[in-house]
């Protein structure tokens, strides 16, 4: 049996089944909206260079650290890492 992740009712059993027992997970058409509304969002504030802790900031003690444009793929990468 599939999961799908609408962003609001994911359970605390549907995680174990995708943990131990490999249920596919999907993406269901509320979270995808949710996502690009997000995404836009950050789209927005790399565009502007307003700075946003860790979106285009370090973390911590680099909070005040400007992470160029070139990099913030990168710094997201290593974030979820």
């Amino acid at each position: 049996m599939n999961i799908c992740l609408t962003g609001s009712s994911l359970t605390s059993s549907e995680v174990v089944r995708v943990a131990r027992q490999g249920a596919v997970v999907e993406l269901g058409k509320e979270a995808v909206e949710q996502i690009n509304v997000a995404s836009s969002f950050v789209r927005k504030i790399v565009q502007d260079k307003v700075p946003v802790y860790g979106i285009n900031t370090g973390f911590g003690s680099l909070c005040n650290a400007h992470i160029g444009s070139q990099d913030l793929g990168k710094l997201q990468e290593n974030l979820i890492l």
